[in-house]
Order: structure tokens, then C-alpha cells, then sequence
């Protein structure tokens, strides 16, 4: 049943609302909490509150339920729906920490399922229909280490890549160590003087009198 308005705001359910919007972890939550409405179903009432029940014993035990790392994807899935697009590497580490979330949640419940019996019905029966996407998961930690960077062997390309661009540095950095010794010996350059990057170049700091 869905009351107006002013009925919802003289029984204070407005502020009720914007309450547990504060206390959301996630846009999503915080969008759910928005679409609620009152309801005189019975049976649906009594599940929300079996489920608060149970939430409210596991907020009081001894273990906390994972819920942290829950990002709001919904724009990058879109994003990704046109072919040739690619989800960035910042973004693709929130997808692989949510499914990690799922991972973690539905293992909470599952440890707690003791031959088909749980002291969380309710909730356990919603974390058993959460799928985890193994793939999904596996394959992003091919691609991306834990701090979101993308790994040197996330392609055969990219290996190559990289290993060309290491094995550059290491030729100019070799080359720079000879440059500043001779320098060094010269009486050029102090004996602490190293090089610093400016511009996208790296330089050798002089003295004045040396340039």
C-alpha cells in the first residue's frame, strides 16, 4: 500500500528515510532507500524483518560481515555494452574488490550453514543466490595486480612493450652513471650530484661557473 505524501511526512517516515540513507555504504543502497515505499503485505513485512533481526545479531556478534569494498558499476557496465570499449584499469579494480565483496559475503554464510541449518535464514538464503563470476574474477587478477596496475604480462604485446622500455632505461641510466663519474672526476660536478627529471628530460644539476 502506498500512502501520500503528506502522510508520510506527518508520521516522520521522510526522515526516517534519510537516516538509514546516511547510513548507506553504497550508492546503490542509498538508491534502494530512496524507491521504498509502505506496504500492508504481510508476508512481505515480516521477511524485512527477519532479515533486520538477523542483520542486527550479526552486527552484535563476534564476526563482522564483510560489506566493505561495494562499488556502484552501473555506468562503467553500461559503458562496456558498445563493442570496442574497455573498462580503465582505476575502474576494473572496483569491479574485481566487488566481486570480492560477493566472495567474502557469501562465504560468511556459507561457513554458518551447519547440515542445511543457519541462525540467518533469511539473510543466508538472499548470499546463496549471489554469484561470484569466477571467470570474471580470475581474469582480472591476470590483468591487474591488487593496487590496480596493469602487470607486465597482462598481454604478450604489453610484455614486449615493457621489456623494451626496461631494457632503454637501463641503457640510460648506465649511460648517465658514465656521464656524471667523468663529470665528477673533472671537478664539474659534487661527488653527491645526481640527476633529476624536468620536462620530461633528465638533466645533470652544474654549477654556475661549470655550465
Amino acid at each position: 500500500m502506498i500512502y501520500p505524501e503528506s502522510f508520510e511526512q506527518k508520521i516522520g517516515f521522510a526522515t526516517v528515510r534519510d537516516m538509514i540513507k546516511a547510513r548507506c555504504i553504497s550508492t546503490l543502497g542509498t538508491e534502494y532507500c530512496v524507491q521504498m515505499k509502505f506496504s500492508s503485505n504481510y508476508n512481505y513485512v515480516n521477511q524485512l524483518l527477519l532479515s533486520t533481526a538477523e542483520m542486527l545479531a550479526i552486527i552484535n556478534g563476534e564476526e563482522a560481515l564483510p560489506l566493505g569494498n561495494i562499488h556502484d558499476m552501473t555506468g562503467q557496465l553500461k559503458a562496456i555494452r558498445v563493442p570496442g570499449t574497455f573498462i580503465p584499469a582505476a575502474d576494473l579494480l572496483k569491479v574485481r574488490q566487488s566481486l570480492g565483496a560477493i566472495i567474502e559475503i557469501s562465504s560468511f554464510f556459507s561457513r554458518r550453514r551447519v547440515d542445511g541449518a543457519t541462525p540467518y535464514p533469511v539473510l543466508d538464503d538472499i548470499a546463496q543466490k549471489l554469484s561470484p563470476f569466477p571467470l570474471i574474477t580470475n581474469t582480472i587478477d591476470r590483468i591487474i595486480d591488487r593496487f590496480g596496475n596493469v602487470k607486465d604480462n597482462a598481454s604478450p604485446t604489453l610484455a614486449v612493450i615493457r621489456s623494451s622500455l626496461a631494457a632503454t632505461s637501463g641503457t640510460i641510466n648506465s649511460i648517465m652513471r658514465r656521464v656524471i663519474s667523468r663529470a665528477t672526476q673533472s671537478g664539474y660536478l659534487e661527488a653527491d650530484t645526481t640527476p633529476s627529471m624536468r620536462d620530461g628530460r633528465l638533466v645533470i644539476p652544474v654549477a654556475p661557473m661549470h655550465k
